[in-house]
C-alpha cells in the first residue's frame, strides 16, 4: 500500500515515484548535487528572514535550476548544455511544464499527524 505523501504525488501531481535501490549510494548523487547547488546558489547568498522568504525563494531558484539554469552533466544528442527541462522533453516530448516543479514544503510545520491532511488533498475517485 502506497504512503498517502506518495499518493499524493501520484493522483495529484501525476508523477511516478521511485525510490533508491538499496546499496546504491550512487545514485543519490544528483539529488545531494542539487542540494549543494541551491546551498551554494541560494542560501549562502540570499538574506531569508522569514518562512515567507524561504518558500518564496526557494520556489523562484527552482523555477529558475529547471528551466532557464543549463547542466553540463545532462546527456543531450547534440552535446550541447541544456536545462533539466529540455533534457526531460527530450526524452518525453508529452511532458507539461508543470511535471518538474513540486511546490517546497516545509517539513518541519507539518503535524505528527499529517497523513490525514495528505488524504484530504488527495480527489476522491
Amino acid at each position: 500500500k502506497n504512503s498517502p505523501f506518495v499518493q499524493l504525488l501520484e493522483q495529484v501531481y501525476g508523477v511516478t515515484h521511485r525510490t533508491i535501490p538499496v546499496a546504491t549510494p550512487h545514485c543519490s548523487g544528483v539529488v545531494k548535487s542539487l542540494h549543494g547547488r541551491i546551498e551554494q546558489e541560494l542560501y549562502k547568498t540570499e538574506p531569508i528572514t522569514c518562512e515567507r522568504e524561504l518558500s518564496g525563494n526557494t520556489g523562484t531558484y527552482l523555477l529558475f535550476h529547471h528551466f532557464l539554469r543549463p547542466h553540463r552533466g545532462l546527456p543531450y544528442p547534440d552535446g550541447r548544455s541544456v536545462t533539466p527541462y529540455q533534457f526531460l522533453q527530450s526524452r518525453m516530448p508529452e511532458a507539461l511544464a508543470s511535471w518538474p516543479f513540486l511546490p517546497p514544503i516545509i517539513l518541519d510545520k507539518i503535524p505528527l499527524r499529517a497523513s490525514q491532511l495528505i488524504y484530504e488533498l488527495i480527489p476522491q475517485k
